[in-house]
């Protein structure tokens, strides 16, 4: 139950950088380094969500995955969205 529960908040936080903050989301990029077109920080709060995303590497280790491989569904949701393909 807590490993569901724990993957659970990951995948909700990786969905929300991508429907919601619609943003380029890659796991190695450092939070900090998002920027509005303008120039500046995209995250007020990026050292916060720095801490969460730095967590989330060692939650799906934990469980026995990368973020990466865990990831790849959601990327892929999005991205079957966004373009509005049909496979």
């Amino acid at each position: 139950m807590k490993a569901r529960n724990e993957l659970r908040i990951v995948k909700e936080w990786v969905r929300d950088m991508l429907y919601v903050k619609h943003v380029n989301f890659h796991p190695d990029t450092a939070i900090a380094n998002y920027v509005t077109p303008e120039g500046a920080a995209a995250f007020p709060e990026s050292k916060r969500l720095q801490r969460q995303l730095d967590r989330f590497f060692l939650v799906c280790q934990k469980y026995g995955t990368d973020i990466y491989q865990f990831s790849l569904p959601i990327f892929r949701a999005y991205l079957k969205t966004e373009l509005n393909l049909s496979r």
